[in-house]
Order: C-alpha cells, then structure tokens, then sequence
C-alpha cells in the first residue's frame, strides 16, 4: 500500500489495513513455529541430514562436517 496520510477520513481504513498486515504476519510466524519437543535434543549424521532437508535445506554430509568443525552447529562425540 502506498503511503497515504492518516486523517480522521481515512483512519477506519488504515486500521482494517493495519489488521490485515498482522494478520499476515501472525500466520507467517505460525508456520515457522515449531514444538521444541518435536526436535530430537541428540541426533546422528543421517537423523540430522533428515530433518534438515525435511526443513526444505539442500544440505551435503561435507557441507555438514564443515559447519560442526567451524562450530557452526554444536557437535558432541560419543564415545564407546
């Protein structure tokens, strides 16, 4: 919407607009929300890759060792 100025005229429309903009912005973040509970606090190498291109994110087993070694990503050994 282009910039209109607000007078007493045009307010119930710029309040409609205003409403329809969060509107917009709640459902956008609705979206991205996830439950923590759904997310493995451990995951291995291919549980990872998994859930990462299930996020849509084209993501290599190189590009993935890349970033746990610049500690991009938190990475734990297991030891056994």
């Amino acid at each position: 919407m282009e910039q209109i100025k607000t007078t007493y005229d045009t307010l119930p429309e710029r309040i409609d607009y205003l409403i329809s903009e969060m509107e917009e912005i709640k459902s956008i973040l609705a979206g991205r929300t996830e439950k923590p509970e759904g997310i493995p606090k451990f995951m291995d190498k291919c549980g990872l890759l998994k859930y990462i291109t299930s996020l849509g994110v084209a993501m290599s087993e190189s590009k993935l060792y890349k970033m746990t070694s610049k500690k991009e990503i938190p990475v734990h050994k297991k030891w056994q």
